[in-house]
């Protein structure tokens, strides 16, 4: 390209030269030259031009280096005085450019150099200054290569300060979110300090009282407050150790857990002096030993500390227990095993932080009773503290029937769901049949098909006119063949003729509440009425005569075809043979089940099943499809009959 450019000004330049000295360029060759000037003289001119221009023109490249290169100084100076990433990032591209114009500079001043010197014979013989003027063109190129190469370099302290900064952000970064870290771990160590400090002030404060007491019996009402107080700084402390541990460099933190500790310490210490004054005061009402007296006075508060232990993990298991409760109603009401699942997903976990809180507050009414066969005085804490033992237990057993109840009707889901279709589409996470598992969605999807009446013809093709065309919108009924109470569709799943996932889906559609509960409606009869299928993949739907027949507790059926000759000759074709099967109540709903025979099709055995419908049982609706699931083998299908 820089070879094209210079050799287009070079030919400007020599026909510029040529018209000054009247010379014409012509087709055919030949110069024109006026009398008394030779083609040789007109070489020598031509080459002293190129020469010139050509030096001027290395001249302008190595002035726009020089530029690029003290604006790529300036660009590096203004990188240097920045710790900014982005900074750097929008100055560099000023270097970028500078080394751009220097990088096409080099190329233009090489051509020039390279190509220059062939002139200097012709143009040496009339001109004193063309070698020298050849030699400032080799010069202004060494110039030109050195701009560039120091371009490059402050580029390279550019790329390393941008490299620099972006280490430094993200180790500000780093630092920065390590010391909220730290600053929050220091809050919820001052926070358990706070807390530790004001329950040894309430112990403080207990002490005092049980000092100014003016019986035993206030006195140890005193010592069991103080008691109490401290266990609650213990456990403040304790956790504030805990939660230190996540700091273990901070000796600020550590600073505060020690205080928490030492407030704990220090409120343990004002509760046994309480302790000890409600003893002595209580030796000297009942005349008793100092040491009896001091077993008593703990016993007492003992008891009344285990009292209001229990107490609150009642208080706290109460709140577990109405958010179990909540869940598991939801649970149970739900119209979809999914829903069932989310509602229950908490309920583990917090059944389980209920049994803990039980067999926190049993323990603390074991702790209590022992303590009131010590003292009379703590059998009334002991039996409050046992009361809500008893109801923390009756929670917990609560609760697990809730659970019980909600598992039950997840199996009911479970169960109505997989009645509803095929395996191999219940079993596939990216099937249409998924947006049909929630009961009413298939309820409204029954109302949309009774709505819009059966349509079944005996082969839905794979033709533009047709609903099972395979370019149907994925979701779409293709077929649906209604009954009174119930109804199948086949929906169009995503189309591909190379899959190995069936092209529709069946979904057998009847409303929970019309299911046939009682076992004894279902009686000896003939249902009859159509069944829907898809083979091989393929995005046609062929729909054919259907019967099942009740004898006692077994079923039997068969997908079929009549046909009548031109002779009146009648033809029965069974595509698809329902074995004996079984008739059963699951789940509250009377249905069956059985081996289906594909060999018409030479795809083998696969299975039928299907559920009763009506209070009288007088329709039934289900599925069949094969046990292969593989694209030359599998058929899927629907049906559907009254008796």
């Amino acid at each position: 390209m820089h070879k094209q450019i210079l050799n287009k000004r070079v030919l400007n330049t020599a026909v510029a030269v040529l018209m000054s000295l009247g010379v014409a360029a012509c087709s055919s060759g030949g110069s024109g030259a006026q009398p008394g000037i030779s083609v040789e003289e007109n070489r020598q001119k031509i080459a002293v031009t190129t020469i010139e221009t050509n030096k001027t023109s290395a001249q302008e490249h190595l002035d726009k280096a020089e530029q690029a290169l003290a604006d790529a100084k300036a660009a590096l100076a203004e990188v240097l005085s920045t710790d900014s990433a982005g900074e750097i990032f929008d100055i560099s591209a000023k270097i970028n450019d500078a080394l751009t114009t220097v990088t096409t500079a080099v190329a233009e001043i090489a051509y020039i150099a390279s190509s220059t010197p062939s002139y200097v014979s012709s143009a040496s013989k009339i001109s004193s200054t063309a070698e020298s003027d050849v030699q400032q063109i080799a010069e202004m190129k060494a110039k030109v290569d050195a701009i560039y190469t120091e371009i490059t370099e402050i580029q390279a302290q550019a790329n390393n300060a941008f490299d620099v900064a972006i280490e430094k952000d993200k180790l500000a970064k780093a630092e920065a979110e390590e010391a909220a870290r730290i600053a929050s771990v220091e809050t919820a160590v001052n926070a358990q300090l706070t807390t530790a400090q004001a329950q040894l002030t309430q112990a403080k404060q207990a002490l005092a009282a049980a000092q100014n007491a003016t019986s035993s019996v206030e006195a140890l009402k005193a010592a069991a407050e103080a008691q109490q107080a401290a266990n609650n700084a213990l456990t403040a402390a304790n956790e504030a150790a805990k939660k230190a541990t996540e700091a273990s460099n901070s000796t600020t933190i550590a600073q505060l857990a020690q205080q928490a500790q030492e407030a704990a310490t220090a409120a343990q210490t004002a509760a046994n002096q309480a302790n000890t004054v409600a003893s002595e005061l209580l030796a000297k009402e009942e005349g008793i030993a100092r040491e009896e007296a001091a077993k008593i006075a703990k016993a007492n508060s003992d008891a009344a500390v285990a009292r209001q232990n229990a107490e609150a993990q009642l208080t706290e298991a109460t709140s577990i227990s109405n958010g179990i409760t909540t869940a598991t109603n939801t649970a149970t009401s739900a119209t979809s095993a999914k829903a069932v699942q989310a509602a229950l997903a908490p309920v583990a976990t917090s059944l389980e932080s209920l049994k803990t809180a039980a067999t926190s507050a049993q323990a603390a009414a074991d702790t209590a009773k022992n303590a009131a066969a010590i003292s009379s005085a703590a059998t009334a804490d002991a039996t409050v503290a046992q009361a809500a033992a008893d109801q923390l237990q009756t929670l917990v057993s609560q609760a697990e029937a809730n659970l019980t109840k909600a598992n039950e009707a997840l199996n009911v889901r479970v169960a109505r769901e997989k009645e509803a279709t095929t395996a191999a589409s219940y079993n596939r996470e990216d099937s249409i049949v998924q947006d049909y598992l929630d009961q009413t969605k298939r309820e409204a999807l029954l109302a949309q098909v009774q709505k819009t009446g059966t349509n079944a013809p005996a082969s839905c093709a794979n033709s533009k006119s047709s609903t099972c065309h395979k370019d149907v919108e994925r979701g779409s009924v293709v077929v649906n063949y209604n009954q009174a109470y119930s109804s199948y569709a086949v929906l169009r799943e995503t189309y591909d003729a190379d899959g190995v996932n069936p092209t529709n889906s069946f979904v057998a559609l009847a409303k929970e509440s019309d299911l046939t509960t009682d076992r004894a409606a279902v009686t000896n009869a003939t249902y009859t009425g159509k069944a829907s299928y898809s083979r091989t993949n393929g995005p046609a739907v062929l729909t054919r005569d259907f019967t099942l027949t009740v004898n006692d507790d077994k079923v039997s059926g068969s997908v079929y075809q009549t046909t009548v000759n031109s002779k009146g000759v009648s033809k029965t074709t069974e595509f698809v043979g329902l074995k004996e099967g079984n008739i059963s109540v699951n789940n509250g709903v009377v249905g069956f089940n059985g081996v289906a025979d594909f060999s018409q099709h030479n795809a083998g055995l696969g299975t039928y099943k299907g559920v009763f419908v009506g209070s009288k049982a007088g329709e039934v609706v289900g599925t069949f499809e094969t046990d292969s699931t593989e694209k030359a083998t599998s058929i899927q299908g629907a049906f559907a009959g009254a008796k």
